[in-house]
């Protein structure tokens, strides 16, 4: 309502809501959290049960992008917002709903997380999220909106998950991990814009000769 960047408003809300927690908690490490390891650490056979709230969370993910009419709500709003805007698409009512959806999102990972090392961290999650940015652009996701898929993000989170995995068996210091995400990040970017500028580029040239 207020036009502030989405990014920015995001990054806001997340520092606002890291010092609420280390307020409320004293920055003390929570144990009684009750039994319910089972989320994070136990296995139907051999799967992992967290692998199969994965799938099931990336299922409806999926069906909501691509099956519905909201879906396609969200690809023209994160394509072309005034576009959007002008087809009769609310796209504050979209964007609400992106941010609701992402919260749900995040506080099921969340609770995963809480279940695997049986407790609650205050400082727990940090720098999750640009890991996350991270494995999206890899994946294939465009920082403007407007394009990606769900199985694009899953290889994302999986190739950043593997280089993180290889440079710590390397012995690679952590802050060499994150300047390498960082550099990942600025060349998908640097990529994107670059293509966006090639696809406009190209239309505009069609339009030309179809004018001649």
């Amino acid at each position: 309502k207020l036009n502030v960047p989405s990014f920015l408003a995001g990054l806001a809300v997340s520092s606002i809501s890291a010092g609420l927690i280390m307020v409320v908690t004293g920055g003390v490490i929570k144990m009684d959290l009750g039994n319910f390891t089972f989320i994070g650490k136990g296995s139907v056979g051999p799967i992992p049960f967290s692998v199969f709230i994965m799938i099931a969370v990336m299922l409806a993910c999926n069906f909501l992008l691509t099956r519905t009419t909201f879906g396609r709500q969200v690809f023209a709003v994160g394509g072309n917002r005034k576009a959007a805007i002008a087809s009769g698409i609310n796209a504050d009512r979209v964007q609400r709903i992106v941010y609701v959806l992402d919260g749900v999102t995040c506080a099921i990972a969340a609770i995963i997380y809480m279940s695997r090392i049986g407790s609650c961290q205050p400082n727990s999650g940090q720098g999750y999220a640009f890991d996350a940015i991270t494995g999206a652009v890899i994946g294939g996701c465009s920082i403007y909106g407007g394009k990606g898929n769900i199985m694009g993000c899953l290889v994302g989170a999986a190739i950043v998950g593997v280089l993180d995995n290889l440079m710590g068996l390397m012995g690679i210091n952590s802050h060499w991990q994150t300047i390498a995400s960082g550099a990942i990040i600025l060349i998908a970017v640097i990529v994107d814009m670059a293509t966006k500028e090639a696809a406009a580029r190209a239309s505009k040239n069609l339009m030309s000769v179809k004018a001649e």
